[in-house]
């Protein structure tokens, strides 16, 4: 009888040991449960830094942080194989966090965040470009018989405008159908009167980079008629206008000198600055 229940104890104990072996095994080799965690925890980290994904090279860029105020946050840039402090705040101040970094040259670049005692797993991957950087407005022309002129225009933002020229002694040119004036680049002008084209206006999206401008193509006959041409000349352009952008008419003020204490409202503003008027020389005298 004692013999009996020797065995059977020692049995019990035999199979408790074998069910705890294999949850200890099962623990050791599959800790899903513990990689679960590790992983929520990481992918929390990474989720609370944000930016806007379009970095420009040179400009300062916003980075986000959302946790909560007495954190020690960090980022990190990969270089050279070694990561560098590139921001470091022992307790933060603010929620969210903002931090800025700049980039001063174009390329992709890998950071990561360490968020309270945990850093990022993933790498964050930046790619910085060169944004568009606009230029003063800058206006000109280049003609070599002053008959055919190009005109070259970038505006100080990129905008649709209304452009206006205004060519005074032109002979009137051939209109379409709809009675506007088609270019030789293709842009189509209205103009102010079909019998007497002086003014030829145009309405376009027009860039801001002095080294890519706009540019206005026209051809013209002189009008050397007895009433226009003096001493074998005739004038073919004087003035380029603004006269509204995105849409809103430009409205300025100007002094108006025969009556020094009303300003005169006019629409639009002159390009021209110093450029000279562009004259033909060659009608009969």
């Amino acid at each position: 009888m004692k013999k009996w229940v020797y065995t059977t104890v020692v049995a019990l104990i035999a199979a408790g040991g074998i069910f705890w072996s294999c949850q200890k095994d099962e623990t050791l080799t599959n800790p899903d449960e513990g990689l679960m965690l590790k992983k929520a925890k990481i992918a929390e980290i990474e989720s609370l830094v944000s930016w806007n994904p379009t970095v420009c090279a040179g400009e300062e860029h916003e980075f986000i942080i959302d946790t909560e105020v007495g954190t020690n946050v960090q980022a990190q840039q990969l270089e050279d194989g070694e990561w560098i402090q590139v921001f470091q705040m022992n307790k933060t101040t603010e929620f969210p966090q903002k931090f800025y970094l700049t980039f001063e040259t174009t390329g992709e670049y890998q950071l990561r965040f360490k968020v309270g005692n945990r850093w990022s797993e993933n790498n964050a991957k930046l790619v910085v470009e060169n944004c568009d950087m606009c230029d003063d407005a800058l206006f000109s022309y280049a003609t070599d018989d002053n008959l055919d002129i190009v005109f070259s225009y970038n505006h100080d933002e990129k905008a649709e405008i209304t452009i206006a020229f205004t060519f005074p002694q032109v002979e009137d040119l051939e209109l379409n159908d709809e009675g506007n004036y088609e270019a030789p680049d293709g842009k189509v002008y209205s103009l102010n009167n079909p019998k007497n084209q002086t003014v030829f206006t145009w309405t376009g999206e027009i860039g801001c980079n002095a080294s890519e401008p706009t540019t206005f193509e026209f051809g013209f006959a002189p009008d050397c008629s007895s009433g226009n041409a003096k001493d074998g000349q005739a004038t073919i352009w004087t003035d380029t206008k603004i006269l509204a952008i995105n849409g809103e008419p430009v409205i300025m003020t100007e002094d108006d000198l025969s009556t020094p204490d009303i300003d005169e409202t006019v629409i639009g503003y002159s390009v021209k600055g110093d450029l000279s008027n562009i004259v033909y020389t060659g009608c009969p005298k």
